[in-house]
């Protein structure tokens, strides 16, 4: 028990700077986009 309370303490004092999370949260959003349109291509045989 005591290992997680150090691995919080420490997770505590990581900070992401606010550009690092908005890239990554669009980086995401175009791969989710990528993965939607694939998926589409295979079930319908047509490009959105």
């Amino acid at each position: 028990m005591a290992r997680l309370t150090y691995v919080d303490e420490f997770m505590n004092s990581i900070t992401i700077p606010l550009i690092t999370e908005i890239v990554a949260v669009l980086l995401l959003f175009l791969i989710e986009v990528a993965f939607n349109v694939k998926e589409h291509e295979l079930k319908y045989g047509t490009v959105i």
